[in-house]
């Protein structure tokens, strides 16, 4: 980013920037979610069903605290790494074995 683009307006008066900077954007998401699943029959009443879930599969990261302070020496740099949404956590894998009778 172009650190010299960007000023402070003096005091009391407005500055001349759009209202939303199109080109000024956040960093982009990518989260994979994958399930699987497979029925197994015991007679005529009775199925059970093992399920497994990944939640991001591939176990992205995703960047954060894009600093957009301009007159801060760390402005435009990436400050946080973080999973999906910003939770701590990042590959969640979840069993099922739920029983239909």
């Amino acid at each position: 980013m172009n650190k010299s683009a960007f000023s402070d307006p003096p005091p009391l008066t407005l500055g001349n920037s759009a209202y939303a900077l199109s080109r000024a954007r956040d960093i982009g998401i990518i989260s994979e979610d994958v399930s699987a699943q497979k029925n197994f029959y015991i007679r005529e009443n009775y199925r059970v069903q093992f399920r497994a879930d990944l939640l991001n599969a591939f176990n992205r990261h995703y960047l954060g605290g894009v600093n957009t302070n301009p007159t801060n020496p760390l402005f435009g740099q990436v400050t946080a790494v973080g999973g999906k949404e910003n939770t701590e956590a990042s590959r969640t894998i979840q069993f099922s074995l739920p029983l239909d009778f």
